[in-house]
């Protein structure tokens, strides 16, 4: 009967289609493994067994994984590790999810009971692939939408270096002498703005690149900033007053910062559309506000628009949901900035008051590093 169980599991073990491995609880020293493992990770059997599963990881998520299964052998017997970097037999990269479980099984020649890590990994690089493709498209759609504003912001920094050229064949015209003090000055603003558009330009390209989804601490008010080097001049023009109030204090969070960028571009042009249903002589105003709260780095984005009805704030996060006319929105914005957030254990919730304004607020866990003023 002990037999037949046994051949029960092992061909429920070899015929799952997830990789399976058991593995020692103290060093991951694999013990046992499925055929998927083998397919997956393009190893025969014999080169995995003996080998730890960190072996099988990319060396950024290494510590990660030690991280989370030393939690697990003192606090519970189940851990979930999201997006952990995979490698495979020839250096190849995938992305994995793995889910661990404390086992028990009897030591054969002890005939006592020992633990072991019953383990289990997902290949989500697909899934991966089609939500950056979703992202990119989003990013594209966003930059297209506002290249009359990108084109203001470029349009300052030009005019100035037009003003300094103009200036200097004024001078050569009239035949009047330049002084050197004049020159030095007319060259230094052109040398400022080139820079300035230099470094507007390079900024575009980076937030349009497309990148691997990867997690590093950031520091939240530095993306933040970074939306006011695209959109702050059409903010300037549409007569909106932009408030920072961040807490230069506040620890970093494990995210991207490209993306983190996104998410508040996202939630500021939001606030800016919302603000177009005001009138000429209305306070148009957005603040960002960043802080701690207990153990979680917090930002606000708030706006003095018209406010959001309790029927759309239940729908505002679903795909291609949109309140704006055909052809002005692809509906994916808020979605996408929802599931990033997430992607970074991250949460979102808005609060609106109708004639009053609206607050999204988003949510955080630190990374772990002291706050900065300590």
């Amino acid at each position: 009967e002990l037999k037949v169980s046994e051949k029960k599991y092992r061909v429920l073990f070899n015929y799952d289609p997830n990789c399976l491995f058991m593995a020692e609880m103290d060093s991951a020293k694999i013990l046992d493994l499925n055929k998927a493992a083998t397919k997956a990770y393009e190893y025969d059997r014999e080169e995995l067994l003996g080998m730890s599963l960190f072996d099988l990881l990319d060396k950024e998520d290494v510590q990660r994984l030690r991280n989370e299964l030393g939690r697990l052998a003192k606090e519970g017997d189940y851990v979930f590790v999201p997006k952990l970097w995979a490698r495979k037999k020839d250096g190849d990269d995938f992305y994995i999810d793995f889910h661990a479980r404390v086992g028990k099984f009897r030591e054969r020649q002890r005939g006592s009971l020992g633990l072991s890590l019953i383990v289990r990994t997902v290949d989500i690089t697909l899934g991966l692939e089609r939500q950056a493709q979703l992202v990119q498209a989003s990013k594209m759609a966003t930059l297209g939408e506002m290249a009359t504003g990108i084109a203001h912001e470029l349009n300052q920094p030009l005019n100035v270096m037009r003003m300094g050229a103009d200036f200097i064949a004024k001078m050569i015209r009239r035949g009047q002498e330049i002084s050197d003090k004049q020159l030095l000055t007319v060259s230094r603003n052109i040398s400022e703005q080139v820079e300035r558009a230099t470094n507007i330009i390079n900024h575009l390209r980076e937030f349009g690149r497309k990148g691997d989804f990867r997690v590093y601490p950031v520091d939240l008010n530095q993306p933040i900033r970074d939306v006011f080097t695209i959109m702050g001049e059409q903010l300037k023009l549409q007569d909106i007053e932009v408030n920072l109030e961040t807490d230069k204090a506040i620890p970093k969070i494990m995210a991207d910062r490209n993306r983190l960028e996104q998410i508040f571009l996202n939630l500021v042009t939001n606030a800016r559309d919302a603000l177009k249903e005001k009138g000429p002589e209305d306070i148009k105003k957005i603040t960002i506000t960043t802080y701690l709260e207990g153990d979680l780095v917090v930002a606000e984005v708030s706006d003095t628009g018209k406010g959001i009805s309790e029927r759309i704030r239940e729908k505002i996060f679903e795909p291609f949901f949109t309140t704006k006319d055909v052809g002005k929105g692809t509906g994916l914005g808020l979605s996408i900035t929802y599931g990033l957030i997430r992607d970074f254990k991250g949460g979102i919730d808005v609060e609106s008051i109708p004639d009053v304004g609206t607050t999204f607020r988003v949510r955080f866990p630190t990374s772990k590093e002291k706050r900065k003023s300590e």
